[in-house]
């Protein structure tokens, strides 16, 4: 079936949807053709994977230290929380004092509460800002992502609203969670190493739900650098970086999970229309200032 299905059919089809069995492991594969990507991204048999020849290919395997960022970014504010997922608090400093922090938490000075907070930069989406660090990767084909045939400045939108450089130390986490207006993701490690844990496919009254599939148990896989993880829509997961970690993760839709992703945006316009409300980004599109 494909992604092209109205919310009231969705709904139909994930009330009667049984239970995916949990996978024994994740497949770690090369060279995944398109025929292959419309495999484990199709609906009621998704399956996360992990492509283990794509990251190494790419510019950013080999130049994108946390030297390299602190020399030609380190003066940008990043915006710190201590849970992506579930966040309860935020700072804001430069990303040469955080990426300090990461190397030598211990030496930090802009938090004295002494909790152990493990603060975690999970919000720096650079590449609208800075497009020339687009150069330095390219996605798999064999995703069909249908957000990278747009062009001009709805192209400039995307990187800014669905791609992020998540940087953090040993211990930053992020809990839980389905992503956003039901979109697949991918997900490279380009430093450090990531524990992930996937959670299959769990319905509760018709809808995807976090808390029953987390009751039910997940994979757990490691993460290693030079590797890239699938995440299908529906299936949920949480993350925790073992060693100070540099991952880029985009969001992505496509033939398989278009009417997810129309639902996703009916279910919280709210949410959506964040997606338009920075201001270099309204104007880039022509769009008015939002009114304060």
């Amino acid at each position: 079936m494909d992604g092209n299905i109205n919310p009231g059919e969705l709904a139909a089809l994930n009330s009667a949807q049984v239970q995916a069995p949990v996978q024994a492991e994740v497949r770690r594969i090369k060279n995944m053709n398109i025929a292959e990507c419309q495999e484990i991204l199709c609906r009621g048999m998704t399956e996360p994977v992990i492509l283990s020849d794509v990251v190494p290919q790419w510019p950013a395997n080999t130049k994108w230290d946390f030297d390299f960022f602190k020399v030609n970014y380190g003066t940008i504010k990043v915006i710190l929380s201590d849970n992506l997922a579930s966040p309860t608090k935020f700072k804001k400093i430069t990303l040469r004092q955080y990426l300090d922090y990461i190397e030598d938490p211990a030496s930090q000075t802009f938090d004295t509460s002494g909790d152990g907070t493990k603060w975690y930069a999970a919000y720096w989406a650079p590449f609208f800002e800075h497009p020339e660090l687009r150069d330095d990767f390219t996605e798999p084909e064999a995703l069909e992502n249908w957000f990278s045939k747009i062009s001009g400045p709805m192209n400039d939108w995307y990187h800014d609203g669905f791609a992020w450089l998540l940087l953090g130390p040993a211990g930053a986490s992020t809990a839980a969670h389905l992503d956003l207006f039901g979109t697949h993701a991918w997900t490279g490690q380009i430093r450090g190493r990531k524990r992930f844990v996937l959670y299959p496919p769990t319905f509760h009254k018709g809808e995807l739900s976090v808390e029953h599939a987390v009751a039910r148990g997940g994979l757990e896989i490691i993460l290693e650098p030079g590797e890239l993880l699938i995440i299908p829509f529906d299936w949920a997961h949480s993350a925790e970086a073992l060693t100070p970690s540099m991952t880029l993760t985009y969001n992505f839709i496509n033939e398989s999970n278009f009417g997810d992703f129309l639902q996703g945006i009916y279910l919280d316009p709210t949410k959506w229309e964040k997606k338009f409300s920075r201001k270099v980004v309204r104007s880039r599109l022509g769009l008015e200032p939002r009114e304060s």
